[in-house]
């Protein structure tokens, strides 16, 4: 191995790697407001539109943008049921029903660490095996162990380019994490809210890649001293950050999320397309296996694996 393959402690390794993370990709999917929320409303059956603005409480016009959006990013398709006047219900394609993981690893994270009265609806799936109410283990695909955030570690595999990649924008959305309205606990925030809220997520991803200072923190973020402050002074009155003197670090509330993470990553590397995909010269490696990491998704209960999707078309492999 060169030097490059093994000195991740790197500022400017780091750097390249968060900013080129796959899940800038699947944040501007997955960070809007309501796009999880509509995958998970539909992933029991079919639901015309009406339903569906009903039961989410979102305006006409903001559900139609978000049904046409994931339709052309390929995770919903439609099925005609009136033909005059022509009326349709909205189903998940197999990019969206890949999502399932997501949606259970972060029900998980919710109802292990939110009070009972500030959890989302449960979605009430079940384990097709043991028939128990579906909670997930994320595994290595190669040798069936389970994968954490200390046996899994990027590896550098060649030379970083000469110029450092600009931090990857995505589509803005309104977010209340830092409202002045606001006037729940920080406590309260769920795990879909802290990682659509795009400073939030980016702070907590830089942390589980073990950038440490302040400092370090803002040139590689790219964020302004103001901000950075205002959201680790939340993640630590969310007891998901803790400040030491060497130092922010994950606490356990924190680190918790790494499950649904991979889960995230892992969707946007087998679905979304080439040009979408923008990890380049490194890869997570699985350290108790020494292969890279592919993961699969097991019931806590009985370890039956979960099968919740076909595979992507080739094209996106």
């Amino acid at each position: 191995m060169n030097s490059n393959e093994t000195d991740f402690t790197s500022t400017l390794v780091k750097t390249h790697v968060i900013r080129t993370s796959i899940m800038h990709s699947v944040l501007e999917i997955l960070g809007d407001p309501w796009n999880l929320s509509i995958v998970r409303s539909i992933i029991h059956q079919p639901k015309k539109f009406v339903n569906l603005a009903e039961e989410l409480k979102i305006s006409r016009a903001a559900l139609s943008a978000r049904l046409n959006r994931l339709k052309e990013q390929g995770c919903l398709t439609t099925q005609k049921y009136c033909e005059a006047p022509p009326r349709f219900e909205y189903m998940l394609t197999s990019m969206g029903t890949a999502l399932k993981p997501t949606l259970v690893l972060l029900e998980q994270w919710n109802h292990e660490w939110l009070a009972e009265n500030d959890q989302p609806e449960a979605m009430h799936l079940r384990c097709h095996n043991c028939k128990t109410e579906l909670k997930l283990i994320v595994l290595c695909r190669h040798c069936n162990e389970p994968l954490s955030l200390g046996n899994v570690k990027p590896l550098l595999f060649q030379e970083l380019p000469d110029a450092i990649p600009i931090l990857q924008s995505y589509r803005r959305t309104r977010h209340t994490l830092t409202a002045k309205e606001r006037i729940m606990s920080p406590l309260s925030i769920s795990a879909e809210e802290w990682l659509r809220d795009r400073w939030s997520s980016l702070i907590i991803g830089a942390l589980l890649f073990g950038v440490r200072r302040f400092n370090d923190l803002q040139s590689i973020l790219d964020i302004a001293p103001n901000i950075l402050s205002g959201r680790l002074e939340l993640l630590q009155q969310a007891a998901m950050v803790c400040r030491r003197d060497d130092g922010y670090r994950l606490l356990s509330r924190g680190a918790a999320l790494y499950p649904s993470i991979i889960a995230m990553s892992d969707w946007g590397r087998r679905w979304l397309s080439n040009s979408q995909t923008s990890e380049v010269g490194w890869r997570m490696l699985h350290l108790t296996c020494g292969n890279w990491v592919e993961p699969k998704y097991a019931c806590l209960e009985c370890r039956s694996n979960f099968e919740y999707a076909e595979d992507p078309p080739p094209m996106l492999k």
